[in-house]
């Protein structure tokens, strides 16, 4: 199921590509992913295979985290980023490119805190299995989520506010698909750092 989802998400990128999108970095970013995409699904096939995955269970879990983040994330942004790019909205390249480094720029900051927060806690041994700490963990500490949720809601907001007063029409059902591929982009960076058991992603103790 993944498998086909990955690459039903993928020819829809390039459905938005012939539709008239004018990305500069269009050719690219078809390209790059739909390599990575490629080499995800075989991946994932042969992992499926029961006398592979039970002697590769590690490959197998550090493959599943990346098709999810392929497609649930990476895949929605693209989305995003060639509906930005259609050419009826009126914007240059330039604008296009520069909206662009913005949206990354938010990914990596959102990364960057997520990542200095799970350091930090698992240093300070907030992640020991079995600890009271463990147990309710996930209950108490949203607090700690804030920086990363805060610089992505930012993020969205002046992107979609640069939206709106930069170009001659861009209509409100783009509007949405753009701020849907944003947040699940962005949700998704911070999932895969985050560490909570309520996402699924065990943490080792260093």
């Amino acid at each position: 199921m993944a498998a086909f989802l990955s690459a039903f998400m993928v020819g829809m990128e390039y459905f938005f590509a012939i539709s008239g999108t004018a990305h500069p970095w269009q050719d690219k970013i078809l390209s790059v992913h739909t390599w990575f995409t490629g080499i995800l699904i075989v991946l994932s096939l042969i992992l499926a295979v029961p006398t592979v995955y039970k002697r590769a269970e590690k490959l197998q879990y550090l493959v599943s985290i990346l098709v999810s983040q392929n497609l649930f994330g990476l895949s929605f942004y693209i989305w995003a980023l060639l509906l930005i790019a259609e050419e009826g909205n009126g914007m240059s390249a330039e604008t296009i490119l520069e909206v662009t480094r913005w949206t990354l720029a938010t990914g990596a900051i959102v990364l960057l805190l997520t990542f200095i927060r799970l350091i930090v806690r698992i240093y300070k041994g907030k992640y020991r299995e079995g600890s009271a700490q463990d147990e309710i963990r996930g209950r108490f500490e949203y607090k700690s989520h804030l920086p990363a949720a805060v610089a992505g809601g930012l993020g969205i907001f002046f992107i979609l506010r640069y939206l709106i007063t930069h170009t001659n029409s861009v209509g409100a059902d783009i509007l949405l698909i753009v701020f849907i591929g944003l947040f699940l982009f962005y949700i998704m960076l911070f999932a895969g750092t985050a560490g909570d058991p309520i996402l699924q992603i065990p943490i080792q103790e260093f």
